[in-house]
């Protein structure tokens, strides 16, 4: 289920600008999770990697899998450094 909700995440950001806005608003990992909670995207960091590869096995072209990578390293990259400030 968990995995589910990472995956919806992933796609949701393709659609709504205002999501992002409001992931690049949050200080810190812990504030950035619980924002993703609060909208039901309720996931640990194996959780996220796990629906990553389901989804990049699922692509059907090297755009498509390009893509997915992109968003997921912009994700990661956010994750990682709102984490080091949360510490």
């Amino acid at each position: 289920m968990s995995i589910r909700n990472a995956i919806f995440l992933l796609n949701a950001i393709d659609n709504d600008l205002k999501l992002r806005e409001q992931i690049y608003g949050c200080i810190d990992y812990n504030e950035l999770m619980d924002f993703f909670k609060s909208l039901g995207y309720i996931f640990d960091d194996d959780e996220f990697e796990d629906a990553v590869n389901s989804l990049h096995v699922q692509c059907q072209t090297a755009e498509n899998a390009q893509l997915l990578l992109q968003k997921a390293e912009w994700l990661r990259y956010l994750l990682f450094i709102n984490q080091k400030a949360a510490s």
